[in-house]
């Protein structure tokens, strides 16, 4: 047990020291020698932890869906107790915007470098576990197009939305954007936009 907390506290601090160095350094650029210092860790301790920065990016993205799926039934049990598809999904992209406005040194990182290796995943990640929730809920059967379309065009736009707003600084707090941004997710949905 001890051990447990142990290991979750120092990985908690590489996350966020990691957290911290991308809103200033790009990823691409960033080196396990710099996570480290500003962990104030070894590296032999990072790589008990973490074999490269690239499965730390994933354990951050992986956290995030973990926090929406544990967040989830109590907000389907109030939003949603009819069980609708639709909602659920709804309700899963409400928690995992909440995540990410957590996370918002990510998001600064992610709309600084569009065509960096830390958009690039985000997008994978986003797109994975968007096609999942679309597959589980059983609305991919009613879209009016492909799921991979439908995954392209809900996160993209989605992410583009949430990035320009960052780059604007149109808004006077990133909350703001990530309310905005469930707004328009919920109705899409809500729309005969996607579906047959």
């Amino acid at each position: 047990m001890a051990e447990n907390i142990r290991v979750k506290k120092t990985n908690d601090k590489i996350k966020a020291s990691f957290l911290d160095l991308i809103v200033r350094e790009d990823f691409e650029k960033l080196s396990v020698k710099s996570i480290c210092e500003a962990s104030n860790i070894s590296r032999i301790t990072f790589y008990d932890h973490y074999k490269d920065k690239y499965e730390l990016l994933d354990d951050i993205f992986n956290d995030m869906y973990q926090e929406a799926l544990v967040s989830l039934p109590l907000r389907e049990k109030i939003n949603n107790p009819e069980n609708d598809p639709y909602k659920h999904v709804s309700n899963y992209l409400y928690y995992f915007v909440e995540a990410l406005n957590k996370r918002i040194n990510l998001v600064v990182s992610i709309s600084k470098h569009l065509a960096g290796y830390i958009y690039f995943a985000f997008e994978n990640f986003f797109k994975a576990k968007f096609k999942d929730m679309l597959v589980n809920s059983g609305i991919h059967k009613k879209l009016k197009y492909s799921i991979e379309q439908t995954i392209s065009f809900i996160t993209g736009g989605i992410m583009s939305f949430i990035v320009s707003g960052v780059q604007t600084s149109k808004y006077e707090n990133f909350e703001q954007i990530f309310y905005d941004s469930q707004s328009l997710f919920i109705s899409l949905l809500k729309s005969d936009i996607i579906y047959e």
